[in-house]
């Protein structure tokens, strides 16, 4: 546990790649596991309703791979300053665990709901980001730019395109 301490794991683009390779290669064993312990807690109705079944969320994944990056590039240079906070840290983490978590999908869809426990941190995170580091550097207007138009064109396609949130007929 040392290591993962001291090397930030989460920062490392590769790492997340081969974590997310290896849930694509494992998902049968992960989904059986997964059904394994849901059999044994009050949840176990889940198992075989109309909420067990793999959907992959692609835009919520594209989202959440997009803040990453948002939040690893000015982690990077502050871990090559030496100026990293804990705030940094817990962020960057939350993040990383919500891309997991969206690419879970893929096993089942209820991982969406679980990934939305840390995701709803990006609220937090990329102000303080923006705020402490974003606001001073050159590109920002390209960084905030391309990450507005992620968000705003997944609202879009999501809530207005295909209405897959929208409150009628109740």
């Amino acid at each position: 546990f040392k290591y993962f301490k001291n090397k930030y794991f989460y920062a490392s683009p590769l790492f997340l790649f081969i974590v997310l390779i290896a849930i694509l290669v494992f998902k049968n064993l992960i989904y059986n596991q997964m059904i394994e312990i849901l059999l044994k807690t009050r949840f176990a109705s889940y198992v075989g309703s109309t909420y067990d079944y793999s959907d992959f969320q692609l835009i919520p994944f594209l989202v959440n791979l997009v803040v990453y990056f948002y939040l690893l590039i000015p982690f990077t240079k502050n871990k090559k300053d030496g100026l990293v906070t804990n705030n940094e840290k817990r962020f960057l983490f939350l993040q990383w665990v919500g891309v997991i978590l969206c690419f879970c999908t893929i096993i089942n869809t209820l991982f969406l709901r679980i990934s939305y426990m840390f995701t709803f941190f990006q609220f937090l995170s990329i102000a303080y980001y923006y705020e402490d580091y974003y606001k001073f550097t050159m590109n920002r207007f390209v960084y905030t730019f391309l990450l507005l138009v992620t968000l705003g064109g997944s609202f879009l396609w999501i809530n207005v395109i295909n209405e897959v949130e929208q409150a009628l007929p109740y």
